[in-house]
């Protein structure tokens, strides 16, 4: 019955719901693990794993993790910073998978965007174009090829133009709420320290979008 399970829901689905079923409701256990930082664990050794476990319907899981396990305020903040938002878990993953990923977290932060705003921020967001989503790899940039498996991240230019469109989407939607001086001037610093020319057009056109929103 327990290989029936796993054959049913597949290893790392089945890991979350067994993870959910244990922890929910129950406040002690919550605090425990919180306070051992076990999902950071977690996340580096799902790094390690076939990018083909990482499904949507895994992601569907942690966002239900996350959800129903409330009664631990810093083990759901560990929960988004080590799986939700995580974007190394996701990017070697097939490009349906990854834009499905990308949209499911975009409405996650645009319901919870104060919490968000606080915890991550825009500059959170700017690293993660330069380091994973890059058009042209930096000096911090990661891999095109996942090192444990050789699975490769999309890197057609459309594609990972698309990719980064969601995670600007995230960027402006939180601009839109409220943009300090300091944010602004974190979008012009990376214009001014990049040289790509389309990461650059990017931001031109962020900004454009935002002062036609106010």
């Amino acid at each position: 019955a327990q290989d029936d399970y796993f054959a049913d829901h597949g290893p790392v689905q089945a890991f979350f719901l067994l993870i959910s079923a244990m922890l929910r409701k129950n406040r002690v256990a919550q605090d425990n693990v919180a306070h051992a930082g076990d999902f950071h664990l977690i996340t580096y050794l799902l790094q390690q794993i076939a990018p083909r476990h990482m499904q949507s319907v895994v992601y569907r899981c942690i966002v239900t993790l996350a959800n129903t396990l409330t009664e631990s305020e810093e083990l759901v903040r560990q929960i988004y910073r080590d799986l939700l938002l995580e974007f190394r878990l996701w990017l070697y993953t097939p490009l349906e998978v990854q834009l499905y990923c990308l949209c499911s977290m975009k409405s996650c932060i645009e319901s919870k965007m104060e919490f968000f705003r606080t915890d991550f921020g825009l500059q959170y967001f700017l690293d993660a174009l330069h380091v994973y989503y890059w058009y042209e790899p930096g000096k911090h940039s990661v891999s095109e090829r996942h090192h444990p498996t050789g699975a490769l991240r999309p890197c057609q230019p459309d594609d990972v133009a698309n990719l980064r469109g969601i995670v600007i989407g995230i960027m402006l939607s939180m601009l839109a709420r409220q943009a300090e001086r300091e944010d602004i001037l974190l979008l012009f610093r990376s214009m001014l320290i990049s040289h790509d020319q389309r990461h650059i057009y990017e931001m031109v056109t962020l900004l454009t979008q935002l002062m036609s929103q106010k």
